[in-house]
C-alpha cells in the first residue's frame, strides 16, 4: 500500500498503534521517493506474504529526491513518530545524524550486516563507527561497459584512464558497426541533473517511470580519482584545510577545470540527446547496439552473459591533486598505493565508485522500541532476499551468499575486488551534503547546456563552483545546528578521532576523606556508647533510658560504616570483592539506618502516646518491649528486603558508560564507571525505600503533633530535630544523587555526606543537651557537697548551746518528713535507682487548646497578683507609719517577744528598716522620744 505526499502538506497516514512497547503493531510506515518505491513495494508484498504476522508495511513517498530530503529534514529536526523508517541515499545521513546530537538514528547489531560484503558493511552501513543505516535492493557499485566486438574490430583495449575512454570514444564514434551498418556512438550517458529530472516529471502527464539522474555520479566518479590517493579516509569532494573559515577546501580547482574538459569531449562523442535524457539512455542505446561504451550501477545479468558484451572497473587518472598546492602532479608507487601499473599511462590512481542514489534503509529512533526492532527485520529481508527477479530490477549482489550465486564469468571477482578495495570512495554524507551536491551538480549541468566551452569559462566555473561551496558551508555553521561540517566530514569518512578517555574511579583523596569522615563517626558512637554505660546511674541517664542511647549509638555506628564498602572499587579489589562489597554496604546501611531511625520512632511514638491517656495518669512505665516492638516493624522491613535481594538476585560488579551524550555523536571514547547492580535492583530499592520514606513521613506528623509536649530535659524536641534534620538531608541528598550520577566521586562523596550528616546529627542532637545536663548536675552536686561539709564542719567545732524550745524546733525543721527537707537530703545522699521509664512534665497532660486557656488564666492571676501586692505594700506602710507613731521608739529598744510587731526576725529586721527611714525623714519625733524617755528615768 503506498501513499503520496510532500514535504508541505505531510503524509495523511493512519500511525494508530498499540499502546504496548511489546506488542507487535499493526502497520509500519516507510518513507522513501519516487525512484524507489516500486522495488519498495515489491519487497513489502513479499514480506508479507512470507511473514503474515508480521506488521504490514506502509510504503509513503515523495515524487523526487529533493522533496524527500525535505520531509526527512524535518521530521528529524520536529520528530513526530510518523514515520518508523526511510528508504534513502546514503547522501542524506550527515542531516539525519546531525539532528538531536546524534540520538535520532537507531542503531543496528552487528549480526544484521555480516553477511554484508565488505564495502557495503564499512563504508555505507556503518556512519562515525556504528551501523546506523542497512544497505537494500542492490549493490551500487558502477562499472564500464563495452562491447567487445566493437572494440575488436578497432583493436582496441580497454579505457584505463578518463583521458583514455574519450580517445577510444572519439575512435569509435560515428563508425558503421551498428546493426545494418548503423553508425555508432562512442560514448552514451545520459547527463539529465537531479533538478531538471525533478522539472521533468512534474512535467510529465504519462505515468511514465519517475526520471532517473546520474549527473551527480558521472562527476564523483572522475573527481574522485584525481583527489582520493590514500584510501577512502582522505575523502574525495573535500580536504581539510585550517586557513579557510570552515576547515574545508572543496577540492575544485584544477580538478574540476579537468573534468569538465572531460566531459566535453564525452559529450562531442556520444549521442545528441544525452544532455536531455537521463540514466535510462545508457543501457538503453547499449543494449540496442547503438553504443560501443557506457557507465552504469544497473547490472542486468542476463546482458552481463552475452559474449559480445564486456565490463570493467571504472578508468582511473595518471595525475592527482596535490593538496595544499592546487596542482595536479603524476602518480607514483608512493604517492598513490591503490593505483594500478599500465605501460602507456605508468601509474593510474583508481577508485571504486558507486552511485550517489544508492539505497540505505534507515530506522527512527524517535519511535518505540518493538517499531524499532520490526523495522530492522524488514531492512533485513530486503537486503539479504534472493527471491525477487534480480533481471527485473538489475540487480547487483550486497551479500557473499548473493555474489556466489552469480553465474556471470567474471562478475564475482570483479564485484569482490571492488568492495574490498581500500581505497573506494566512501558515500559523501556531511550535513547539507544533498543541497551541496545539487549546487555543483547545476552548476555543471548548466555549464554543459550553454555550450560556451573555453578555458575560461571553465575556470571561471571551477572558481564560482568553489566560492558557493564555502558560502554554503559557512552558513551551515553558522546556523549553530551542531558539530561543524569540518568534524562531519572526518566522522563521515572514518578518520575522526575521539577524545581519549578513561575509566573512572573515585581516586584516592576523596576515598581519604570519605573513610576518615566514616572512622570519626564510627569513633563517636563508640565513644558516646562507653559514656552511656560510665553514667548509666546518672538521672539525666536513667531519664533517656540507657537502652535507647545505646541502640542509637549501635545504629549510627553501623550505618558509618557502610561508607568503607561504598569506597571499594576494582582498582583496590577484584570484581567478586566489589560485588561483595555491593550488598554489604546496603547491609550495613539499611540496617543502621532501621535501628537508627526506628529508636527515635519509638521514642517520639512512645511520647505521643501521653495525649492519649487520662490525666489522673502522673507516671507512665515505659518498658524494653515498648521500645523494641516498633523498632521491629522497620527493621524486619529492611532485613527481609536486604535477605530476599541477596540470595535471589544479588548486586554485582561491572563498568557501564558515563559519557553517553557524547559518545551518541563519538565526539569522545566512551567513558566507564564502576556500578553496582542487577536486574530488580529498582524493586528492592523501591520497597526499603518506600518502607522508610512511610515510616520517615509518620514520625514527621508525630514530632509535630507532640511540639507543645515538654519532657525532663527537653528530650522529645531534640527526638524531633533528629528526625527533622534526616528528612532533610534525604530531600536535599537524593536528588543530588541523581545529579551527579555520571561521576563516581561526586556520587561517593554525596553518599559520604548523606551517611555523615545523618549520624553525626543525630548523635550531637541526642547527646548534646545531655552532656550539658548532666555536666550542669554534677556541678550542682559538687557544690552542695562542698556547703553540706562545711555546715557538718562548723557545727562541730563550735557547738551552741540551743534550748530545748528551739532544739525541738529545728529538729521538726530538719526532720526527714517534713516535704521542704526532702529534697535537700535527697541532693546529700545516695540517689536512689528508679525503675526504667520517662519524666512527663505535667503540662504535657494538656492540648494546645486547654493550654492557650490556662495561659490566659495564668496571665490574668499574673495581674491579679501584682495588684493585690501593691496593695498588700500600701497597708504594711499606712500600717508602720500608724505604729510609729504612737510609739516612735519601742520597737528599737524592744528586742523580745513583747517589741516583736511580726512575731519574726526577718520581719523585725524589715520594721527596723522601715522606722529609721520614717525616723529619719521626722527627727522631731525622735527627739521629742528621747526627752520624755529621760524624764521617765
Amino acid at each position: 500500500m503506498t501513499e503520496e505526499c510532500c514535504a508541505s502538506c505531510g503524509p495523511s497516514l493512519d500511525t494508530t498503534s498499540d499502546s504496548s512497547t511489546n506488542s507487535t503493531p499493526k502497520s509500519l510506515s516507510i518513507l522513501t521517493w519516487a525512484q524507489s518505491k516500486s522495488v519498495l513495494e515489491a519487497y513489502a508484498d513479499m514480506y508479507q506474504q512470507q511473514f503474515p504476522d508480521e506488521p504490514k508495511i506502509r510504503v509513503v513517498s515523495v515524487p523526487s529526491l529533493q522533496d524527500l530530503n525535505a520531509e526527512v529534514n524535518f521530521e528529524f529536526q520536529h520528530p513526530s513518530g510518523v514515520y518508523d523508517g526511510f528508504v534513502v541515499p546514503p547522501m542524506l545521513l550527515g542531516d539525519m545524524y546531525q539532528k538531536h546530537g546524534g540520538t535520532g538514528l537507531a542503531v543496528f547489531d552487528k549480526e544484521y550486516v555480516d553477511e554484508l560484503l565488505p564495502y557495503y558493511k564499512y563504508q555505507v552501513a556503518m556512519y562515525d563507527g556504528a551501523i546506523r543505516s542497512m544497505p537494500l535492493f542492490s549493490g551500487s557499485q558502477l562499472l564500464l561497459l563495452f562491447r567487445k566486438d566493437y572494440l575488436d574490430q578497432k583493436n582496441l583495449p580497454t579505457p584505463k584512464t578518463w583521458s583514455d575512454y574519450v580517445r577510444i570514444a572519439a575512435v569509435m564514434h560515428n563508425e558503421p558497426l551498428g546493426t545494418g551498418g548503423q553508425p555508432i556512438y562512442g560514448s552514451c550517458m545520459g547527463r539529465l541533473s537531479q533538478e531538471s529530472c525533478r522539472r521533468k516529471d512534474g512535467l510529465s502527464t504519462t505515468g511514465s517511470s519517475p526520471c532517473h539522474s546520474q549527473s551527480m555520479s558521472y562527476l564523483g566518479m572522475m573527481l574522485s580519482s584525481m583527489t582520493q590517493v590514500g584510501g577512502n579516509r582522505t575523502g574525495w569532494m573535500l580536504g581539510v584545510d585550517e586557513t579557510t573559515p570552515t576547515g574545508l577546501d572543496p577540492l575544485f580547482q584544477p580538478t574540476l577545470e579537468t573534468i569538465l574538459l572531460l566531459m566535453e569531449r564525452q559529450i562531442r562523442f556520444g549521442a545528441p540527446d544525452e544532455l536531455t535524457e537521463d540514466a535510462s539512455l545508457n543501457l538503453r542505446l547499449f543494449q540496442e547496439g547503438l553504443c560501443a561504451m557506457t557507465v552504469t550501477a544497473e547490472h542486468d545479468v542476463e546482458l552481463l552473459k552475452q559474449s559480445d558484451v564486456g565490463f570493467v572497473p571504472l578508468p582511473g587518472f595518471q595525475k592527482y591533486l596535490l593538496r595544499g598546492e592546487d596542482e595536479m602532479v603524476d602518480c607514483t608507487k608512493e604517492s598513490c598505493p591503490s593505483g594500478l601499473d599500465f605501460e602507456k599511462w605508468g601509474r593510474v590512481n583508481v577508485v571504486p565508485f558507486a552511485a550517489t542514489d544508492a539505497t540505505v534503509g534507515v530506522v527512527s529512533a524517535h519511535v518505540v522500541q518493538s517499531r524499532q526492532e520490526h523495522a530492522k527485520k524488514f531492512f533485513q529481508f530486503a537486503m539479504s532476499s534472493s527471491d525477487l527477479d534480480s533481471t527485473a530490477f538489475r540487480r547487483q549482489p550486497l551479500t557473499h551468499s548473493q555474489l556466489k550465486k552469480s553465474t556471470v564469468p567474471g562478475y564475482g571477482s570483479t564485484i569482490e575486488s571492488l568492495t574490498n578495495n581500500s581505497n573506494a570512495a566512501t558515500p559523501f554524507r556531511i550535513p547539507n551534503a544533498f543541497e551541496l551536491l545539487s549546487d555543483l551538480d547545476n552548476r555543471v549541468y548548466e555549464y554543459l547546456i550553454q555550450g560556451d566551452y573555453s578555458t575560461d569559462s571553465r575556470q571561471r566555473m571551477a572558481q564560482s563552483a568553489e566560492k558557493s561551496w564555502q558560502t554554503s558551508i559557512r552558513m551551515y555553521d553558522a546556523r549553530g545546528l551542531g558539530l561543524p561540517s569540518h568534524v562531519f566530514h572526518a566522522k563521515s569518512i572514518g578518520s575522526y578521532v575521539p577524545e581519549t578517555a578513561s575509566e573512572i574511579y573515585i581516586g584516592s583523596g576523596a576515598r581519604g576523606i570519605g573513610w576518615g569522615l566514616g572512622g570519626l563517626s564510627c569513633l563517636a558512637s563508640l565513644w558516646l556508647a562507653l559514656w552511656v554505660v560510665k553514667n548509666r546511674n546518672e538521672r539525666v541517664i536513667r531519664a533517656s533510658q540507657p537502652i535507647f542511647l545505646l541502640m542509637v549509638c549501635l545504629g549510627t555506628f553501623v550505618m558509618a560504616s557502610s561508607i568503607f564498602p561504598f569506597g571499594i572499587e576494582d582498582d583496590l579489589a577484584s570484581y567478586k570483592g566489589c560485588s561483595i562489597a555491593c550488598m554489604a554496604a546496603l547491609w550495613c546501611f539499611c540496617i543502621g539506618f532501621a535501628i537508627t531511625f526506628s529508636v527515635l520512632f519509638s521514642k517520639i511514638w512512645l511520647v505521643i502516646s501521653v495525649l492519649r491517656v487520662s490525666r489522673g495518669k502522673q507516671r507512665i512505665k515505659m518498658t524494653r518491649r515498648d521500645i523494641f516492638l516498633p523498632n521491629m516493624f522497620l527493621y524486619t522491613i529492611n532485613v527481609a528486603a536486604l535477605l530476599t535481594w541477596t540470595l535471589t538476585n544479588p548486586q554485582s560488579w561491572t563498568r557501564i558508560p558515563i559519557n553517553e551524550e557524547a559518545s551518541h555523536q563519538n565526539l569522545v571514547q566512551e567513558s566507564t564507571r564502576g556500578w553496582c547492580g542487577s536486574s530488580q535492583t529498582m524493586m528492592y530499592l523501591g520497597i526499603i525505600l518506600g518502607a522508610n520514606l512511610v515510616m520517615m513521613i509518620v514520625s514527621l506528623i508525630q514530632a509535630y503533633e507532640c511540639r507543645k509536649i515538654a519532657t525532663e530535659y527537653s528530650e522529645s524536641l531534640w527526638i524531633s530535630a533528629s528526625i527533622a534534620v534526616i528528612a532533610q538531608v534525604w530531600i536535599v541528598g537524593l536528588p543530588i544523587l541523581k545529579l551527579v550520577d555520571d561521576n563516581p566521586r561526586g556520587v561517593f562523596l554525596t553518599k559520604v555526606g548523606i551517611i555523615f550528616v545523618s549520624t553525626s546529627s543525630t548523635l550531637l542532637l541526642i547527646f548534646g543537651p545531655k552532656m550539658g545536663y548532666h555536666s550542669t548536675a554534677m556541678a550542682e552536686k559538687k557544690y552542695e557537697q562542698q556547703v553540706y561539709g562545711a555546715r557538718s564542719s562548723f557545727s562541730s567545732e563550735d557547738q551552741p548551746v540551743i534550748d530545748t524550745s528551739e532544739t525541738q524546733s529545728h529538729s521538726e525543721e530538719e526532720s526527714p518528713n517534713n516535704p521542704h527537707n526532702a529534697s535537700k537530703m535527697s541532693r546529700t545522699s545516695k540517689p536512689r535507682i528508679e525503675p526504667l521509664g520517662i519524666r512527663i512534665i505535667p503540662a504535657c497532660f494538656v492540648h494546645s487548646q486547654e493550654a492557650d486557656k490556662l495561659q490566659m488564666a495564668v496571665d490574668k492571676a499574673e495581674r491579679r497578683n501584682r495588684s493585690l501586692q501593691s496593695t498588700l505594700e500600701t497597708l504594711q506602710e499606712k500600717m508602720e507609719q500608724y505604729i510609729i507613731a504612737r510609739d516612735p521608739l519601742g520597737g528599737l529598744y524592744n528586742n523580745g517577744a513583747s517589741g516583736t510587731v511580726f512575731g519574726s526576725t526577718e520581719n523585725q529586721g524589715k520594721l527596723a528598716r522601715r522606722q529609721g527611714s520614717i525616723l529619719a525623714s521626722r527627727p522631731e519625733v525622735l527627739l521629742s522620744k528621747s526627752i520624755h524617755g529621760l524624764d521617765d528615768d
